[in-house]
């Protein structure tokens, strides 16, 4: 189920992703990355909608190893 249009991002770009329809090298949107730092407990962006590096490397880590 979709909770958030940060989820819908996600769910679309992974579905993207894993058929084909974007190119290997095509970044995580940022919106995405959001929603997997909530979803795996990483943390919220700041108040200017930003991850801090620490938790923008720990959201690339968990894609990488979980998707």
């Amino acid at each position: 189920m979709v909770t958030s249009n940060d989820e819908a991002i996600w769910e679309a770009w992974l579905h993207a992703k894993k058929n084909g329809y974007i190119p290997e090298d095509d970044p995580v949107p940022v919106r995405a990355m959001h929603h997997i730092a909530r979803k795996h407990d990483i943390g919220d962006p700041d108040e200017y909608g930003d991850l801090s590096t620490k938790q923008w490397n720990q959201v690339i880590d968990t894609i990488r190893g979980e998707y």
